[in-house]
């Protein structure tokens, strides 16, 4: 099982935060519990939780760092769930996959495209 910092469903591989802050798309942003495979966080999905711990002043590691903590707060229920022979994944999500992006997609421009939806975002909080 593989703990993806973000959701596989919208988004697979590397920086998910960014690339949702970027498209404007911060309800997009979470945790999946996946089986791992051959390909990049492409396996069935077991558990998946949605970020909504946005904060003022927080930059994008930080935002990637609260991320990551409600991810690994839901490791508890995913081990219970492994540990009774209750892990199943969820069916109605698996046919839909995001696209893959690599490090070499995480240009400048997004980055600064993804600081200034964070700043509009955290402006509204």
């Amino acid at each position: 099982i593989n703990l993806h910092t973000g959701l596989t469903t919208w988004h697979r591989g590397v920086e998910a935060h960014i690339r949702m802050l970027a498209a404007n798309k911060p309800y997009l942003l979470g945790c999946t519990y996946h089986r791992m495979t051959h390909r990049i966080d492409d396996g069935v999905i077991f558990h998946r939780v949605l970020f909504d711990n946005w904060h003022k002043g927080d930059g994008l590691n930080k935002v990637f760092w609260r991320n990551c903590k409600v991810g690994i707060e839901a490791l508890p229920i995913v081990l219970a769930d492994a540990l009774n022979g209750d892990l199943k994944p969820l069916p109605y999500l698996d046919y839909m996959k995001g696209a893959l992006v690599q490090n070499k997609d995480v240009t400048d421009k997004l980055i600064k495209h993804a600081e200034a939806n964070l700043k509009t975002l955290q402006s509204k909080l």
